[in-house]
């Protein structure tokens, strides 16, 4: 066939610009549309034998292959050409930072030693697009920054969103997320609003509502990619509320969403190996704390848990407006709430954006970054320690590493001029954030404690009057099931204590602390439990079969000798 003019011969007009690898080995080709200004990315071995985002790219640029010949001949001649000379360039498939340069969706700030080309088109595109800036950081201090003075979850929020690009400086964690808990309407997603307009604002009509936010209804099956669009950035998930459609779906979302963005790695194909895919601290908005949650849910937690989403419940005490201690001259929290809404909406993206150009300048200026963030983070960990010991907690040392990032982040954007406020104000906002969490977790666990001794003092009462079935079982047709104390029993080769439901209920009550209770206590090993209910079914009763079992809460003996008060509680059963 002959070609006749540019339109008829599209190949034509494919200029091979050179290859280069990425920092996994893998080659890309990088093709130019003669008379286009546009800039087309490094094409992958992967992109090019699944070429369906290559045509489309190629179309927009004013190439369309759409005949299965043009696209055969396009193929063959990406497969037969061969590289003269070294690699033109170094290929970057994520975003964040690399050492002497910052990757930006748009831009490199910094100094790369080499040539960079971006291929960044596994990321979703949505994302992408809301990192951009509106507005000069003067208009982002006068109507958003003064509004976080006095309102310590406010600038806890801003400083969180400036950790993604010291992390790389960092000696501690370097992922890991909180959550901001408590009721409802309380001006949880203004504070995520604040910490977004750091980085950008959606462009899609849609999602704009939520400024830079993503959704945990959305990120569940695609939470390694969304992590990936937020490397080094801030990844921000709004309404635990709407993880899941039961209770216990949004439990299981959520928890193992914080493990899978704690743990930083991305699952390889078939047997390749995992790798580390991104590196991102992370905020969650809930009605509920972490433990209510899993409470709800009747979903098991521990410490590892706990140390890996970390919540930030609203300030106490009088004077505060939900999430506000300061309304800045608004009549309500709502009308505070609807303004920085509104706000974050018409400024944003520059806070961000200075602070990796300041960041990334030189290598003196990423030099004395490091030892800045270094001397900040140290200040803050003695300090908590120091506060946390006279409050009598015991605050997680991953935690208070992570508060201390984001007390230096803060810090850090005080001292290039990007927040107003001093550096105490930002300790005592971030101390508040951590200390009132702690102290709100220990009013739970105290009522827990309270409950567990009430159920131990119980259960060595109730053991002195208790009907033992080591012996003959009584017939059903004579005693009344829970109509004593409790009951004794040798199981398995251990020994055991029955209460029916009825008679725990009575001593525990059937509140969310009971519920915990029960959980802990099975999470022990001394409840027993049938799936996630800390019931099981002993036999009871003189009869064939299963006919003379029934369901019971089952405490192992040694429940009581491992009590604080164990020899007085071996005592009275001593004597009994």
């Amino acid at each position: 066939m002959a070609w006749n003019s540019k339109s008829d011969n599209p190949l034509a007009n494919i200029e091979i610009v050179g290859e280069g690898f990425d920092d996994l080995g893998r080659r890309f080709i990088k093709l130019k549309v003669k008379g286009s200004d546009r800039d087309l990315p490094p094409y992958s071995m992967e992109d090019i034998l699944k070429p369906e985002r290559l045509y489309r790219e190629l179309g927009d640029a004013g190439c369309k292959l759409f005949s299965r010949n043009l696209q055969n001949r396009l193929q063959d001649i990406l497969q037969n050409y061969e590289q003269i000379g070294a690699p033109n360039f170094s290929v970057v498939t994520r975003l964040g930072s690399f050492r002497n340069f910052y990757v930006r969706p748009d831009e490199i700030i910094g100094n790369p030693p080499l040539l960079i080309e971006l291929a960044l088109g596994s990321l979703d595109s949505h994302m992408l697009q809301k990192y951009r800036c509106r507005g000069a950081l003067e208009n982002w201090q006068d109507r958003i920054g003064k509004l976080c003075t006095g309102n310590s979850r406010l600038m806890f929020a801003a400083s969180l969103a400036c950790t993604g690009p010291i992390l790389p400086f960092v000696s501690g964690p370097r992922t890991g997320g909180f959550q901001i808990s408590g009721k409802a309407e309380a001006g949880k997603t203004a504070a995520a609003m604040v910490a977004g307009s750091i980085w950008g604002c959606h462009r899609d009509s849609m999602r704009n509502e939520k400024g830079f936010a993503e959704s945990w209804n959305t990120t569940g099956n695609e939470l390694e990619r969304t992590a990936q669009a937020h490397s080094d950035a801030l990844l921000i998930l709004d309404e635990t509320n709407i993880a899941g459609g039961t209770d216990k779906d949004r439990a299981l979302a959520v928890l193992g969403g914080a493990f899978r963005l704690s743990e930083n790695t991305q699952k390889g194909r078939l047997n390749a190996p995992e790798r580390a895919a991104w590196r991102l601290y992370f905020l969650s908005t809930s009605n509920l704390t972490l433990d209510e949650l899993a409470d709800q849910g009747g979903v098991l937690i521990d410490e590892q848990h706990r140390g890996r989403l970390v919540d930030v419940v609203l300030p106490s005490g009088q004077g505060t407006f939900g999430i506000y201690q300061d309304l800045h001259g608004f009549a309500d929290g709502a009308a505070l709430t609807d303004a920085i809404k509104s706000r974050c909406r018409t400024a944003f993206g520059t806070p961000g954006y200075s602070l990796i150009s300041k960041l990334y300048k030189d290598k003196n200026s990423r030099s004395a970054a490091k030892k800045f963030v270094a001397a900040r983070r140290n200040y803050y960990v003695n300090r908590a320690r120091i506060m946390a010991a006279a409050k009598g907690l015991k605050p997680l040392e991953r935690a208070i590493a992570r508060f201390a990032t984001v007390y230096a982040a803060g810090c850090l954007a005080i001292n290039y001029g990007i927040f107003t406020w001093g550096r105490k104000d930002l300790l005592r906002a971030i101390l508040s954030c951590q200390l009132d969490g702690l102290l709100q977790a220990r009013g739970t666990t105290d009522k827990i404690t309270t409950l567990r001794q009430q159920l131990i003092d119980h259960l060595v009462q109730s053991r002195r009057h208790s009907v033992s079935l080591n012996g003959k079982k009584p017939a059903s047709s004579d005693h009344k099931f829970g109509s004593v104390p409790g009951y004794s029993h040798t199981h398995k080769g251990i020994d055991w204590l029955y209460l029916t439901s009825d008679q725990l209920k009575a001593v525990i009550g059937t509140d969310k602390a009971a519920g915990r209770l029960k959980r802990q206590l099975v999470e022990e090993g001394v409840l027993a439990c049938t799936g996630t209910r800390a019931l099981v079914q002993r036999p009871i009763f003189k009869a064939k079969g299963n006919k003379g079992y029934r369901w019971v809460h089952a405490f192992r003996a040694s429940l009581l000798e491992n009590s604080i008060d164990a020899p007085r509680r071996l005592a009275l059963n001593k004597n009994r």
